[in-house]
Parts: C-alpha cells; sequence; structure tokens
C-alpha cells in the first residue's frame, strides 16, 4: 500500500514531505480553493482578474455540492459589479443530468456574447446573467 506522501508527489503537490504525511496531506486539503472561505475566494478571484485582465466570468452552479459553485453568496454579483464586467453563472450538477438545461444554457450564453459584444464597442459592460 502507497503512503499518503506518495500520493501527494503523485499529484504533483510541492509542499508534500515523506517524513510527516498526514501533515502534508492536511496541508494539501486546506490549501484547495474550494475549502476557503468566500473573503479568500473572493480575493483570490479579484487577483487573477487583475494578472490576466479577464473580461467575464462563468460560474457553475452544482446543485448537489454548493462548496464547488463560488456563487451561492453573491460573489458572481459583487465581482460583476466591481469590475463592471460580465458574469455568467451555468446551472447544473456534477452527477445528476436533471438539473441541467441545454436550452439555458444556450440562452444565457449569448446574453453574455452579447454584453462581450457591447463591452468591446465602449458600451456598459456591466451584466450578470443567472439561468
Amino acid at each position: 500500500m502507497r503512503s499518503g506522501f506518495h500520493l501527494l508527489q503523485q499529484l504533483g503537490l510541492p509542499r508534500a514531505r515523506s517524513g510527516r504525511p498526514f501533515d502534508s496531506m492536511a496541508r494539501a486539503y486546506i490549501e484547495l480553493l474550494i475549502v476557503r472561505n468566500e473573503e479568500y475566494k473572493e480575493r483570490y478571484f479579484e487577483a487573477e482578474i487583475n494578472l490576466y485582465k479577464i473580461d467575464g466570468m462563468i460560474f457553475h452552479d452544482a446543485k448537489t455540492c454548493p462548496n464547488n459553485s463560488n456563487n451561492r453568496y453573491g460573489m458572481p454579483e459583487r465581482l460583476s459589479k466591481k469590475f463592471d464586467m460580465p458574469m455568467l453563472v451555468l446551472h447544473g450538477d456534477l452527477n445528476d443530468l436533471r438539473c441541467y438545461s441545454e436550452e439555458q444554457a444556450r440562452t444565457i450564453s449569448k446574453l453574455l456574447s452579447n454584453s462581450w459584444r457591447r463591452q468591446r464597442a465602449g458600451e456598459s459592460k456591466h451584466c450578470f446573467c443567472r439561468g
């Protein structure tokens, strides 16, 4: 049986240490974005928006796993207002395909595309699309 350290090495996690496998596994877990609080996630997204000059974002709302969604507590709305850029939330799930609507995804994707077009034309770019 392989140790947790070997698993962390295989995953390419740089802080894995062979002498402290449980500490290494705990650190790997707490460094995941989805287990962080909303303030940390928002600061992370703000830094990425600034670094990569992002002009819009797409969030996935995973119905049965809210921690994977990052849109349950108003983050897309706050980021959209702060950066004056379009946001899109696609509803679905990681396991249950009944939670996803192809037509809804097409419709809100068109809204986002139109918003980006207006943004590039110099018109207002604030748009929040929630299906």
